[in-house]
């Protein structure tokens, strides 16, 4: 049987860590704040899943959830921080040629669909281009918006016209670029 460590975020930026082999039914649990869910989660208004991870046994979550509850907060956030950050370049890696993706987009399938802005930064200090395309992310209304390379927006238009992207003047044609999300 597999089981989930997972990591809450709480209504007040607190961290909880728990482990459980059916995440959704225990996520069902902490938000409907019965008598299953964590004391400690029932006196928030609200929780977010920020993080998972599967192991096959029961003894390996209940090892890495204890080794995770060890760590100070900050550390966790960092491990947070940096898991989503992962997850944003390996979504944008997988954008196809003659297509785009918006930063909200590529945040919701990250798991945060409120963290646009954040993808937006990953993008500017992108450390794997050409691998990670971040020319081919782009603004929701398909403006062309912070290009950090040389050459700034226009080079990343010329890039992109390159690939086959379509443009409405200067900004992309959605309706026939957007990526679906899939692989």
């Amino acid at each position: 049987m597999s089981c989930t460590v997972y990591i809450l975020r709480t209504s007040r930026n607190t961290l909880y860590i728990g482990q459980t082999n059916n995440l959704e039914k225990r996520l069902k649990e902490h938000k409907g704040k019965n008598s299953k869910s964590a004391k400690y989660t029932r006196g928030f208004h609200s929780v977010k899943l920020v993080y998972k991870e599967e192991y096959k046994t029961r003894r390996e979550a209940l090892q890495r959830e204890a080794q995770l509850k060890k760590w100070p907060k900050a550390k966790k956030e960092t491990f947070i921080r940096h898991t989503f950050q992962e997850r944003v370049y390996a979504i944008a890696s997988k954008i196809p040629l003659g297509k785009v993706a918006t930063y909200g987009q590529i945040a919701k399938l990250a798991g945060n669909p409120k963290a646009a802005r954040v993808v937006g930064f990953f993008m500017k200090t992108n450390p794997f281009a050409p691998r990670v395309p971040c020319h081919r992310v782009v603004a929701s209304d398909g403006e062309l918006t912070g290009f950090s390379a040389l050459g700034g927006i226009t080079e990343k238009k010329k890039m992109l016209l390159h690939e086959g992207v379509v443009f409405n003047k200067n900004t992309v044609n959605l309706l026939k670029c957007l990526w679906d999300g899939k692989a």
